[in-house]
């Protein structure tokens, strides 16, 4: 399986993880060929990257190491549960009891069960995501990695029910801003449009608050994801240990799942590249432990993608190690700067070969 940027991907390729909208619907199954209208569908849906079928790759090992951390399943009824509570959240005329129901705290339950029963994860940019309903795959990415970081963490179990409401729910406030207004960077906003915007998390809190699931826990989340630990944040300008830790989880992985994200008129980050840009650019207003231990787990190079390794040689990533982010496994296929076939195959654990580091990625050269 390899991953490839959608603008080089040749009609005729096989498909080889499914691809859901936003909000659940299956867009093309996993073994379907590609054909030109379906590749130019999934460009207008803003598909930067999708994953085809590769001989040269075939074994059981790749596929257990792009396994999801959340079953598809689950996220589907995540999101769904979801799209109801944002379409709630947004009109004016529904009951406040309407925006919680039993769906959403089961697929909350079935998140964190399905988290803490796994021993150790490597996070994968296995999940094909669209520009549409950004908002709900956003929350359920954001509720996975926040869950995970509190289990490294230590934190107990039921700490972490009490919490993972806030994390799902974390843009409630969101849906009920203007759509024009969250299509905009925070540098595209007007002062008036900053002081709207800037009160999105006190609507969520708000709205939490008159329902049955709200713990302080959860509206803690909620009210201070925006804080930053050098006073720079919003609604409050928070600093340091005012900030709550599981506010400070939310920060980072906010921060995080919205770079590497496709959005109207956004390129997403590939996650190396999300993972540098936050080391240089968040670290007077993201909490810096929290960032480190989020970059144990999530793989700088997801399996599939193609590398150029230190010595010349190139190949695709077909595993990684957890706490070593930066030193995927890669099967070796070329040489060279002209992509020769290699004469001598072979793998590589760069976690296990230190002396060895990935240089480039492929198919992100100019």
């Amino acid at each position: 399986m390899r991953l490839v940027p959608i603008e080089k991907v040749q009609p005729g390729s096989t498909l080889a993880r499914s691809i859901y909208s936003s909000g659940g619907q299956l867009i093309l199954r996993n073994g379907v060929e590609l054909k030109p209208h379906y590749l130019q569908y999934l460009k207008d849906l803003g598909v930067k990257r999708i994953y085809l079928q590769d001989k040269e790759l075939e074994g059981e090992e790749e596929v257990k190491e792009v396994e999801d951390v959340i079953t598809e399943t689950t996220k589907m009824e995540a999101r769904t549960a979801l799209n109801n509570v944002f379409k709630f959240a947004g009109s004016q005329n529904v009951p406040q009891k309407a925006l919680i129901d039993d769906k959403l705290r089961k697929v909350t339950t079935e998140i964190i069960e399905e988290l803490l029963s796994q021993k150790e994860v490597v996070v994968q940019l296995s999940e094909i995501k669209t520009e549409d309903n950004y908002l709900i795959s956003h929350s359920v990415s954001i509720t996975a990695l926040s869950v995970i970081l509190l289990k490294k963490m230590n934190y107990p179990h039921s700490k972490i029910k009490r919490m993972a409401t806030g994390f799902l729910l974390l843009d409630l406030g969101a849906a009920k801003l203007p759509e024009h207004l969250l299509a905009k960077e925070e540098d595209q906003l007007s002062d008036n449009e900053k002081k709207i915007v800037h009160e999105h998390p006190r609507y969520g809190y708000d709205m939490l608050k008159k329902t049955d699931l709200f713990t302080e826990e959860a509206g803690r989340i909620i009210y201070q994801h925006h804080e930053r630990i050098g006073g720079q944040g919003y609604p409050q300008g928070l600093k340091q240990d005012e900030i709550s830790i599981p506010a400070r989880i939310a920060a980072v992985t906010d921060v995080y799942d919205t770079l590497i994200s496709p959005r109207p008129g956004k390129t997403p980050f590939q996650p190396y590249q999300a993972i540098n840009y936050m080391l240089k650019h968040e670290q007077e207003k993201l909490d810096p432990e929290i960032m480190q231990a989020l970059f144990t787990f999530v793989a700088a190079y997801p399996v599939g993608t193609h590398v150029r390794l230190s010595n010349g040689d190139s190949g695709i990533v077909i595993g990684n190690t957890p706490g070593y982010t930066f030193n995927p496994k890669v099967k070796v296929l070329y040489q060279g700067e002209n992509l020769e076939n290699h004469p001598d195959p072979y793998e590589i654990n760069l976690a296990q070969n230190l002396d060895f580091v990935v240089e480039e990625v492929i198919d992100d050269r100019a």
